[in-house]
């Protein structure tokens, strides 16, 4: 349910549910934490959660993907290309880790190298973790080289495909050329309408 609901932005719920898998089970380790402080905005707790995910399970590859997500929020670009080198010698066809890499291209303004990993992560049918995670951060790359229509339909496929978290796509910094756009905006609002947080349930 933390899961589910971390996925859809209702993230107060989702820390709930997190807290109620611990009590159940206090030995279980779900990572659900670690995106709670993403998806809230909370980059420099997320960073401090992933590296002791990692050192716990170094061979878990959501801790490799997560460390990545956290040095490239945290604009930690060196970081980010020394995780990703340890990332894509452990699982170097990854399309969650090749998209990644297409990000941090972008955010060091090479557009082909981050379009190359875009192309090479798309060519795989399917994700270690969710595809629309994938989707997402092809949306940043588009929206970080200036590609606001393209970014703008990866957006909505993300959100049509299982990863709807208004919350976070309102503050990721990766997505900051859409914020002004129209077509941003309303789907924002139509996000929130269809995924309220639980105070605002009618």
């Amino acid at each position: 349910m933390s899961s589910i609901y971390l996925h859809i932005g209702r993230l107060d719920e989702a820390r709930v549910a997190h807290e109620r898998a611990l009590r159940s089970n206090p030995r279980s380790r779900t990572g659900n934490l670690e995106y709670f402080y993403i998806y809230s905005g909370d980059f420099v707790r997320a960073e401090e959660m992933a590296e002791a995910w990692y050192r716990e399970r170094p061979t878990n590859t959501v801790t490799h993907v997560t460390r990545i997500i956290t040095a490239l929020l945290n604009g930690r670009l060196e970081l980010a290309e020394e995780r990703l080198a340890i990332a894509l010698t452990h699982v170097p066809h990854e399309p969650w880790v090749v998209v990644l890499e297409g990000i941090l291209h972008a955010r060091r303004g090479h557009s082909d190298r981050a379009l190359q990993c875009v192309g090479r992560a798309l060519q795989s049918p399917r994700s270690f973790g969710h595809t629309h995670h994938v989707h997402h951060h092809v949306a940043n790359v588009y929206a970080l080289l200036g590609d606001v229509e393209s970014a703008m339909a990866w957006v909505e496929r993300t959100a049509d495909t299982g990863f709807p978290c208004w919350p976070f796509f309102r503050i990721d910094p990766h997505l900051e050329n859409l914020r002004a756009e129209p077509a941003f905006i309303q789907l924002m609002a139509d996000l929130e309408q269809k995924y309220p947080p639980r105070e605002s349930s009618p």
